[in-house]
């Protein structure tokens, strides 16, 4: 299958991307990045390692908080390519070229969180950096946060970080 890429839309801070328009609407996977200072925020850059970035965003820069991505990608094995930012306890951390893989079902909803756990030690905070992928198809209004969501986490990636 070939992989047509076309930018829907991109207006004021939300943009979409369909990767292949050939996959029906009802059969791809939506994956939804909501860019705040507690969850994270996404630079997304690759889709299965092809650069997405300029059809993403055109020739705005990302600037990250308040910014809502919405990526549509055919179901099966996937891997998309994201530079994070993450906010804790007034440290800022950064994961450049984070992966996150999964096999994303067709008519399924997803939403990518970044989690930084802090540990108080004797020799100062240690920190590591998550990143959690949800399901919520289900939610009533998707597009926002939900109460809830936290327990339909399907998976979680630790991911290299460091101090901005």
């Amino acid at each position: 299958m070939g992989v047509a890429m076309a930018l829907v839309s991109s207006c004021g801070s939300t943009y979409n991307l369909v990767v292949d328009e050939s996959t029906p609407p009802e059969k791809s996977a939506v994956v939804y990045f909501s860019n705040n200072d507690s969850e994270g925020s996404f630079d997304v850059l690759k889709w299965n390692d092809v650069d997405i970035k300029e059809r993403l965003y055109g020739n705005k820069k990302f600037s990250g908080s308040g910014e809502e991505v919405f990526l549509t990608i055919p179901p099966g094995n996937s891997r998309i390519t994201l530079d994070v930012r993450f906010h804790s306890k007034g440290d800022r951390y950064y994961s450049r070229n984070a992966v996150v893989e999964y096999n994303f079902a067709p008519g399924k909803k997803y939403q990518l969180k970044g989690k930084v756990v802090t540990e108080e030690t004797f020799f100062g905070r240690t920190a590591r950096t998550y990143l959690e992928l949800y399901d919520i198809t289900s939610e009533k209004n998707w597009m926002q946060k939900a109460l809830g969501v936290e327990d339909k986490m399907v998976k979680a990636w630790e991911v290299p970080w460091g101090l901005i």
